[in-house]
């Protein structure tokens, strides 16, 4: 739950570098954000100091400069496809 929200909070603070992103790692001391640029900014304190009022809230799950890391385009899966896939891949 809080990684979507972490998801969200990027998506809506950074879209202007950011394309998708995914984080990594549910109730961990330091989740990874694999971060897709939209161009060939790679801009990791900007997006920490963008999450700074979010961290606060959830001391718990805080990003750092090893925990983000720019991928290549159209490498992170599409997530709206897994969640569709996922409850056939169960049963």
């Amino acid at each position: 739950m809080v990684n979507r929200i972490i998801e969200d909070f990027i998506r809506q603070h950074c879209s202007d570098f950011v394309a998708e992103l995914v984080v990594v790692g549910s109730n961990r001391s330091s989740p990874v954000l694999p971060v897709e640029a939209t161009s060939g900014q790679s801009a990791k304190e900007t997006i920490l100091e963008r999450m700074a009022p979010f961290d606060r809230r959830f001391t718990w799950e805080r990003l750092s400069l090893d925990t983000i890391v720019f991928v290549g385009k159209n490498t992170l899966p599409n997530q709206a496809m897994t969640s569709l896939l996922m409850p056939m891949r169960l049963s």
